[in-house]
């Protein structure tokens, strides 16, 4: 049997157990909300959470486990320090569900629509969701060039600009956009079977409409980067290009 969590471990680990029961109380209840509950999980959830309560897959549908098994000890560390039984209404919980189906929702439309290999360590920076737009970044091509990052694609906004990027014929169909420069397009290329699977390329949006062929004609893609984590390895912030001289 998979068991997600019982609130004896939760007590056992020096959690005050009325805090344990009503964070039980929570999950279960935002379960029940979401339809996840299962026969079981619901009798649970109507004869009272107490200390022997157990969050197995018993109590919970199929749907449910899966979210349970990806996300809940990430939900476990974001309410750890202040939150804990007392994450009223299961806000933390509705975020982190959010962001799962928005992965979830990626991703069957990856294998539908694009049909293309995508690397993994985008797919796992995608699925973090951890998308800063607070502080402005930017990835350091060299001692003298930057690539500013003015908007990282969403998992909801990327199907809408993949194809919007087709249509305007911008990007070949094996290009996937994950960023936005300064109103330029950074594309990852996906097509496994070339030697350039997995680069960076940056499409400005410089053009101009050929009335012979009747489609924009677009100027060559820019290399920006060999592959996604050198990205993500040299992002540095405003203060940081300034210390190293850039800015």
């Amino acid at each position: 049997m998979v068991i997600i969590d019982k609130a004896a471990w939760q007590i056992d680990g020096g959690i005050p157990e009325d805090l344990v029961i009503r964070h039980f109380d929570t999950v279960f209840t935002w379960l029940a909300d979401h339809k996840m509950l299962s026969a079981e999980g619901k009798e649970e959830l109507e004869d009272g959470i107490d200390d022997g309560t157990s969050l197995n897959e018993e109590m919970i549908t199929i749907e449910g486990l899966a979210f349970l098994e990806a996300c809940y000890d990430e939900y476990l560390r974001v309410i750890a320090k202040d939150k804990y039984g007392i994450d009223f209404n299961g806000e933390e919980l509705e975020k982190i569900y959010k962001k799962y189906r928005e992965f979830e929702n990626f991703m069957a439309w990856a294998k539908q629509e694009f049909g293309c290999l995508i690397p993994q360590e985008y797919l796992s920076f995608l699925k973090k969701g951890e998308f800063d737009s607070t502080v402005r970044k930017y990835y350091v091509i060299d001692e003298e060039n930057t690539l500013e990052i003015s908007e990282w694609f969403t998992p909801d906004k990327i199907p809408a600009i993949y194809k919007n990027c087709c249509e305007e014929k911008m990007t070949e169909k094996y290009h996937l956009p994950i960023l936005d420069s300064c109103g330029c397009v950074a594309v990852l290329n996906c097509d496994s079977g070339a030697d350039t699977y997995g680069q960076i390329w940056l499409r400005t949006p410089a053009g101009y409409y050929d009335e012979d062929s009747q489609e924009n004609i677009y100027d060559e893609l820019e290399f920006a980067a060999e592959k996604f984590t050198d990205i993500i390895s040299n992002l540095k912030d405003a203060e940081q290009l300034e210390e190293i001289g850039i800015f």
